[in-house]
């Protein structure tokens, strides 16, 4: 008996640089006497809580696809193949200042890892 699982591929995670204040571990004596902490601005990349619609996050689907893998063994079935999926997209409309629909053409377009699908075979 055969079974297949589809795994997610994801977008990597976006990051940004910033500039941060981060303590020193200094003090030094304030406006009123007191002691005071000390901060300098210091670049940091920062997570944006976006993803790229680009690049997929390869870590994080080798991490799945194991964790698919592990999971299939345990119940009772053996890994047959492993094949990844590729999806895409286009445009290839035109239209003049007019308003003329697809008066002439252009093609561009671009293919992305959407996953992979796991074909399982049970043992026995």
């Amino acid at each position: 008996m055969y079974k297949t699982v589809f795994v997610d591929a994801y977008g990597e995670k976006l990051y940004e640089t910033k500039k941060v204040e981060v303590a020193t571990g200094e003090t030094k004596d304030s406006f009123f006497g007191g002691p005071k902490e000390v901060y300098k601005k210091e670049e940091q990349r920062v997570p944006t809580g976006k993803v790229s619609d680009r690049i997929i996050d390869g870590h994080r689907l080798a991490e799945d696809i194991n964790a698919a893998c592990e999971h299939a063994v345990k119940d009772g079935y053996t890994v047959e193949s492993v094949q990844m999926v590729t999806s895409g997209h286009y445009n290839h409309g035109w239209s003049s200042p007019s308003g003329y629909q697809n008066a002439a053409g252009y093609g561009y377009g671009y293919s992305y890892t959407e996953g992979a699908i796991l074909l399982l075979k049970k043992q026995g």
